[in-house]
């Protein structure tokens, strides 16, 4: 019955508009009449077919709007960049829950009898909800994890950090010539530009998730950011790699990330989202009576950022026709748009994954043209069974056909594909024009484009971890290349563009070591660089330079820790001529040594400074503030169901495989209850190293301790985590620690050694253990390292920074076939230049 009474609804909808457009001639008008689910922030907007808002002869005053509970609404009328679409403004928000009621009284300047009274209402949702869930936590990143090898790896002259995800290409036969426009879905995020050899030729490293990088119609690069630049949705780079634009979407709606399209005329289309409550229980049998719907939305903005329209889920797609999709669940996605494509005769092209189909909508008027597939389909399929299945990335092609990637979910048998295909609309009938399959099929159950190149052949992205992320193929179903990364990322779209780019100052990055800092610079895309001059200091925006390079980086020792570091570069060309600043690079340097604790402000003696708070604002509410006695307070209202909702941290502390450590805090709680103390992976795949679990607390506060070895893989990002949600029981914290305990020390030895020694092994010859005893005059970076004959490397005794002292290692030679071993020492001192190196030899007899 609610069906019924929705699709009366609509109807009555599209008769009323009708009628209104019959009298004054309205090509489009929003909010549709008698719609609902509006945001508080809700414009008008209003087209008309053949008339200008010049010829109104009240342009400023034919719009009257009266709130059923804010009364009349004043506001500011706008022509749009199109010079036809008036955008009203309101000078406040609605209320919500209300009903609005708009008055149309147009007059014609040259036509005195032309007058028109008519009034039609829409409704503003008392539930709407703009805050998208975040798949992912922007945080920057000052430091990067340390180098396998000494000095960075250079491909073709460009210098890349030790994360940086790597390819692999296992086919390149004659590919299309443009360059690999990507972006890997897995910390730490780069976005790339890559040749066909895998090299790159330009890249960042952005502390967000991104998508969606690709070449615009007007000639500049995009991308979906998540946070910054004024609260755009995507920012736009020139041919120097400088963002010179932000794109907006209309006020209410949240940004859906899944596409961007900018026109050579300014205007561009963006995918929006809101979330309604909405009684499911009055739609479906077993419906939640509380439910929330997400709904999809395009908005088209002009080139000053005004909206000039917005094609509603709500105003156009039941939430019925999702019929593979679960709509008794609690949260309902029933569109899932995930693309946008302008057509040859400008209208529009969209793509709803959730829906099964592929509209066409006229601009104008925001009408279906056609409608292909789902349970609303208008066409007759001639020569292809599999028809779409959760389809993405609708394109137009040159001769007017259309290409998707067919995801091919809920389909029997179960594959993706690229599928390109013609459409009659007047036979209604859709052709497939040529596919692509993997042999065996490639499932990839979400995301993933399709693109046709200037060579005639077809770039597929497959998008999910263990498929290629480009496999381009020739019309006869032949590959040309193929490329995927070494590691096992997603990638959400890739593209091919002919590019040629050249940056206006150098970019930077910094990657940490246990005695040193490593600056990685490159001015991508400019021959005639010579060298670079490296700014540095304690403060921000040092005019200092502290030293020179000719190669795209530079190791720099010898600085006191723990603090942070400030760094940026400039290029120096062959006429000697200095480029701008690069981007500034905050580094924290932590050369503490054992037993010495890592955290600074540990104690909150200067308040939040170093630490960070998360709360799920979805799931949970709470606070924290420092009181007087200065012990952190975790005040919570509502702790939501699992503890990660609230996480107090603490991040860029380094942890060495291998080494010991003792992690401690005081804390109590307002009522008896558990929470998570750890030292962890700061990013996924989360892992703890502390390996402590729940901790109970009570009102009574408490010293904790938990000395543990690092046993994963050396980590210069990991966090100390205090997981305080599921509960209401507010939470006390304060003294918190983390030392490296001085392990292998002779105690029987003087604490001070006089000069740096690396003695005899005994017993020597062994079987198949043996102790050897070195000794470090000054803090030092020391390293014992046990080869065979050959020079071949057996094993890596410790790798780290010892504070002056006798040191004593147990060698455990039980894998080791009999022969001579060497073991080399090699120490840097931290402050000073002092260097040593020896080597003794061990004699293992089995």
């Amino acid at each position: 019955m609610m069906f019924r009474i929705c699709t009366i609804i609509f109807l009555l909808q599209v008769t009323v508009l009708e009628s209104l457009a019959g009298k004054i001639n309205i090509a489009y008008l929003h909010p549709v009449p008698y719609s609902e689910y509006h945001p508080p922030q809700t414009q008008l907007i209003i087209r008309f077919h053949d008339l200008k808002p010049e010829e109104l002869n009240n342009p400023e005053s034919f719009l009257h709007i009266t709130g059923n509970r804010s009364g009349s609404v004043e506001g500011t009328p706008v022509i749009s960049s199109d010079g036809r679409t008036i955008i009203f403004n309101p000078d406040r928000s609605f209320i919500p829950g209300e009903i609005v009621t708009v008055h149309l009284r147009p007059e014609v300047r040259d036509d005195p009898m032309f007058f028109l009274d008519t009034m039609y209402t829409f409704s503003i949702s008392s539930s709407i909800d703009t805050e998208l869930p975040k798949s992912q936590t922007d945080e920057a990143v000052d430091v990067l994890p340390a180098f396998e090898d000494a000095n960075p790896i250079i491909l073709n002259g460009v210098s890349i950090p030790s994360n940086f995800p790597r390819v692999k290409i296992t086919t390149n036969d004659n590919p299309d010539s443009g360059l690999i426009f990507i972006n890997n879905w897995g910390s730490p995020y780069f976005m790339m530009i890559l040749d066909n050899s895998g090299n790159p030729l330009w890249y960042q490293q952005v502390s967000d998730r991104r998508r969606d990088f690709k070449l615009q119609k007007d000639g500049r690069l995009t991308m979906l950011i998540r946070s910054g630049y004024g609260g755009g949705s995507h920012i736009a780079l020139d041919s120097t790699y400088t963002v010179v634009d932000t794109f907006f979407y209309p006020a209410g709606y949240s940004i859906d990330e899944h596409e961007l399209q900018v026109l050579p005329n300014g205007h561009y289309f963006l995918i929006v989202a809101d979330r309604q409550r909405i009684d499911m229980s009055k739609l479906v049998e077993g419906g939640n009576p509380s439910a929330t719907v997400l709904g999809n939305h395009v908005a088209e903005m002009d080139a000053n950022d005004n909206c000039i329209l917005i094609w509603r889920s709500w105003d156009h797609f039941n939430i019925t026709d999702a019929i593979h999709e679960d709509l008794t669940a609690a949260f309902i996605d029933y569109v899932h748009m995930n693309a946008i494509e302008i057509d040859h005769d400008d209208q529009l092209l969209i793509s709803s994954r959730f829906q099964n189909e592929v509209s066409k909508i006229d601009r104008e008027t925001g009408e279906f043209i056609w409608r292909l597939g789902g349970v609303n389909n208008q066409f007759e399929w001639v020569n292809d069974d599999n028809h779409l299945a959760y389809q993405h990335d609708i394109r137009v092609l040159s001769n007017g056909h259309y290409t998707v990637f067919d995801n091919g979910n809920r389909r029997s048998p179960i594959f993706s594909r690229g599928l390109e295909f013609a459409v009659d609309t007047v036979a209604m009938t859709v052709t497939k024009i040529w596919e692509f399959r993997e042999d065996p099929d490639i499932y990839a159950k979400y995301m993933g484009n399709t693109q046709r190149l200037p060579n005639g052949n077809t770039l597929i992205n497959w998008a999910v971890s263990d498929a290629p992320k480009l496999t381009e193929v020739r019309p006869d179903g032949s590959k040309a290349f193929e490329m995927d990364f070494l590691k096992s990322y997603e990638c959400y779209r890739v593209f091919r563009f002919p590019w040629k780019g050249k940056a206006a100052v150098p970019y930077l990055l910094a990657e940490s070591r246990e005695d040193h800092i490593t600056l990685i610079f490159n001015k991508f895309g400019d021959p005639n660089v010579t060298g670079y001059n490296i700014y540095g200091g304690l403060q921000p925006a040092s005019g200092q330079i502290i030293a020179t390079a000719t190669r795209p980086y530079i190791h720099l020792f010898n600085l006191p820790g723990p603090q942070y570091y400030y760094f940026r570069v400039t290029a120096i060309d062959d006429k000697q001529q200095e480029s701008g600043f690069s981007n500034e690079i905050k580094t924290y340097v932590q050369t503490t040594p054992a037993g010495q604790n890592m955290v600074i402000n540990g104690d909150f003696s200067i308040g939040f400074e170093f630490w960070e708070w998360k709360v799920d604002t979805l799931l949970a509410a709470a606070t924290w503030h420092i009181d007087s006695t200065e012990i952190l307070q975790i005040n919570i209202t509502d702790g939501g169901n699992n503890s990660n909702t609230i996480q107090l941290s603490y991040p860029n502390l380094r942890l060495v495989n291998g080494y010991s450590y003792l992690f401690e805090f005081d804390a109590y709680a307002s009522g008896g209850r558990v929470f998570e103390a750890e030292v962890a992976r700061r990013d996924e795949p989360y892992e703890s190293y502390s390996k402590i679990g729940y901790t109970w607390l009570t009102e009574k506060k408490q010293h904790f301790t938990f000395p543990f070895v690092m046993k994963d893989p050396t980590d210069y990002l990991a966090n100390i985590i205090f997981r305080a949600g599921n509960s209401t029981d507010d939470i006390y914290i304060d003294n918190v620690s983390l030392k490296e305990v001085a392990t292998n020390i002779d105690h029987k030895d003087p604490l001070i050694a006089s000069d740096y020694a690396l003695y005899p092994n005994y017993p020597n010859p062994f079987n198949p253990f043996t102790t050897i005893r070195f000794s470090v005059p000054n803090t030092s970076h020391t390293t014992l390292t046990v080869y065979n004959l050959l020079g071949e490397q057996i094993k890596t005794l410790t790798n780290r920074i010892y504070p002056a002292g006798n040191y004593q290692l147990r060698f455990d030679a039980s894998a080791l076939s009999s022969g001579i071993y060497v073991c080399k020492m090699y120490a840097r001192e931290i402050n000073g230049q002092r260097l040593f190196s020896k080597t003794q030899k061990l004699i293992l007899i089995r």
